[in-house]
């Protein structure tokens, strides 16, 4: 994830939704996946006009996280 004037490494990328909630599930990248997707972390998007997103529940499935993000209340949000 990297936009102008940031540079970013990524930690991970969303998979596909999960449920009809709006839960994400998001494959880690990093070795340390696991420190970085905790509650209250926020993550910036790499869109034209980034967002930025703060994790308020994980869960794991197999080696993928399941992450509820504040702000996003539905499968098509």
């Amino acid at each position: 994830m990297a936009s102008q004037g940031q540079d970013c490494i990524p930690a991970g990328y969303v998979r596909r939704a999960h449920g009809i909630r709006g839960d994400v599930l998001v494959r880690g990248v990093l070795q340390d996946a696991k420190d970085r997707f905790v509650v209250g972390a926020s993550f910036p998007t790499n869109e034209d006009t980034p967002r930025t997103f703060e994790i308020t529940s994980v869960r794991m499935n197999g080696d993928d996280f399941i992450l509820t993000l504040d702000g996003v209340v539905g499968r098509d949000a």
